[in-house]
């Protein structure tokens, strides 16, 4: 609050953070408000239990707190990797793991671009609910991807795995690149929704055209990487990338296109923001996809070949 008003006071606020400030006052006030409001609703629930039933109502809260305390503390916690578990419980070998990680890798590739759809329809639409159901999508992703990258050490000290180093560090590499690609259209996602919930102007016309037809074209990725996950094959492989190559050439002329539209009509920083960052997910998300695919495929070729030598 006293930074706030010192920056009011130094004249810092300007049309575009204006919003951003008073937003965050009116946060931490309402903020106030609701912490007391919960808490007097609490321990009126909470008297209100113990004045109808007596010393059973207080052994009964006790034990719930003990409860409580040991879940959130000491309750030990299942793992969350199914893949990485799948693998280890098989004692994986090269071909399982490089089987499981290309399965995984347009099921991934989909839920991204079906957050990324979501985020789309809402901005557009200018609906902040819709955004945010998006954005909590893109969040469950990005958890689900991080446990499964995590699930790489349990792999690594399998001492009865036959799976290679190389394999075994694959695993770990596909998955993190999965997961930073998901971290960034979570990003996106999360500045559309600001942009929306700010009330600033949302964008149409030649940008709204730019990214609907860059998307496309990542879903075509997709459908190449469905393709790839039954069939994994250096062909296959050199589509992906080829792909990826096309897509991040719409971006570029897209990016031209955004500082000849900021010259000419004055486009307000903000939403220059939000179209280049929605162009940053989409650009990562197929450089990385097609990265991960090339690696893999490359161990596949590597493999091979030392098994036709030792024969």
């Amino acid at each position: 609050m006293v930074a706030m008003g010192s920056s009011f006071a130094d004249g810092a606020w300007d049309r575009e953070s204006a919003v951003y400030r008073i937003s965050g006052v009116i946060t931490v006030i309402s903020g106030w408000f609701l912490t007391a409001a919960c808490a007097f609703i609490i321990t009126c629930c909470t008297m209100l239990c113990i004045f109808i039933g007596k010393w059973v109502a207080v052994v009964l809260l006790l034990v719930l707190a003990i409860y409580l305390i040991w879940r959130s503390n000491f309750s030990k916690k299942t793992s969350a990797s199914p893949v990485a578990d799948m693998v280890s419980e098989l004692h994986g070998n090269n071909d399982q793991i490089l089987s499981a990680v290309a399965k995984r890798i347009p099921v991934t590739f989909n839920d991204c671009c079906d957050a990324l759809s979501r985020g789309f329809d809402g901005f557009f639409a200018d609906e902040e609910t819709t955004i945010r159901r998006a954005r909590n999508k893109a969040y469950r992703i990005t958890d689900y991807l991080m446990n499964e990258r995590n699930g790489y050490y349990s792999m690594a000290i399998d001492e009865k795995s036959e799976a290679s180093v190389d394999t075994t560090h694959y695993f770990y590499v596909a998955f993190n690149g999965m997961y930073e690609a998901s971290k960034e259209v979570q990003a996106a996602i999360s500045h559309a929704m600001e942009h929306v919930a700010n009330r600033h102007v949302v964008f149409g016309g030649d940008l709204k055209k730019s990214l609907l037809f860059i998307f496309e074209e990542l879903k075509n990725q997709q459908k190449l990487l469905d393709k790839f996950s039954k069939k994994p094959d250096s062909g296959s492989a050199d589509k992906i990338v080829k792909k990826a190559q096309q897509i991040n050439t719409c971006i570029d002329k897209a990016q031209i296109s955004l500082v000849e539209m900021i010259a000419k009509n004055h486009l307000p920083n903000h939403s220059a923001e939000t179209f280049l960052t929605f162009l940053n997910a989409m650009r990562d998300m197929s450089e990385r996809y097609a990265a991960i695919v090339l690696h893999g495929n490359a161990i596949a070729v590597t493999l091979n070949q030392t098994e036709k030598s030792s024969k």
